[in-house]
């Protein structure tokens, strides 16, 4: 990851985007990230075509740049579940896939995405996630205010998020662009370039004091003799 790049937020609700033209690499970078095969729903772009088709419906990228390389995304869209959520309806925006390139992780990248879903006519925010297979996903929904509503019999559970605590920003074009500096990543960037100059600078004056020693004892003979 360069220093100099910068991360840029696109929702597919944006009336300048079209969606014939961000599917299929953000279809190509999902099918990468998860290695899901090309017989798979996860991977058909029909299905994937279809979902976006229903109204309020959100699929959410970031691209660095200025490459504009897909590096994470999320994908949102209207669903009727079997058990009654918190707000006593059954509708919500549901997140069905997300992922960050791994050289991207815990840079905020996933919370930017999240904090530009628009909010809809559904009031509760869910997604599926294993507890037990992915517990950093899930420490990671806890700490946001997400809460387990039911767990399946194979232990996947549906978390929810009411959109009153939602806490959702609106990304303007001239402050869309997000330049990394905030994030864990960076703050580690920071850090070993400050012990790589320290060790640079240590190298420097071990290397000149040995040179002024050399040079000052070659000056004793003429010196003292």
């Amino acid at each position: 990851m360069a220093d100099n790049q910068t991360i840029l937020v696109h929702n597919s609700g944006e009336a300048a985007i079209q969606l014939e033209n961000i599917i299929p690499s953000v279809l190509e970078f999902s099918t990468f990230l998860f290695n899901s095969p090309p017989d798979s729903k996860y991977a058909s772009i029909a299905l994937w075509t279809e979902r976006l088709s229903q109204p309020n419906s959100q699929l959410i990228h970031l691209t660095a740049e200025p490459t504009g390389n897909v590096v994470a995304f999320l994908f949102a869209h209207p669903k009727t579940h079997s058990v009654l959520l918190d707000d006593g309806q059954t509708q919500s925006l549901h997140i069905w896939l997300a992922g960050v390139d791994p050289v991207w992780r815990r840079g905020g990248c996933l919370q930017r995405m999240v904090d530009s879903i628009n909010v809809t006519s559904e009031k509760t925010l869910t997604i599926c996630t294993i507890p037990s297979r992915f517990p950093d996903m899930w420490r990671w929904l806890q700490k946001r205010g997400w809460k387990m509503l039911k767990t399946r019999a194979n232990r996947k559970g549906l978390a929810t998020l009411d959109f009153s605590l939602f806490n959702n920003k609106a990304f303007k074009e001239d402050s869309r662009a997000l330049h990394i500096g905030t994030g864990r990543n960076s703050r580690r960037s920071t850090a070993r370039f400050k012990i790589m100059f320290i060790l640079a600078i240590n190298i420097y004056l071990t290397n000149l004091y040995c040179s002024l020693e050399f040079n000052f004892a070659s000056l004793i003979p003429t010196l003292f003799f």
